[in-house]
């Protein structure tokens, strides 16, 4: 098991822009959005996958299990 914390994206209604935030969980990803942009509404949460070329790299070196 990865001891990395997932990578959420954070939209928002206003101007359709997004904030890519290292987050435990995705209330936790809107906390930290929300202290970003005061006043702002969060539209949507998506969680990031992560890079399938970045992980079959990592095992080759052993950092990943």
């Amino acid at each position: 098991m990865s001891d990395t914390l997932p990578t959420f994206r954070v939209h928002f209604y206003e101007d359709e822009e997004s904030l890519d935030i290292v987050a435990a969980s995705s209330t936790q990803a809107e906390a930290e959005a929300r202290k970003r942009r005061p006043g702002s509404f969060v539209k949507k949460i998506k969680i990031l996958r992560a890079n399938p070329e970045l992980a079959s790299d990592l095992k080759t070196k052993g950092g990943a299990e």
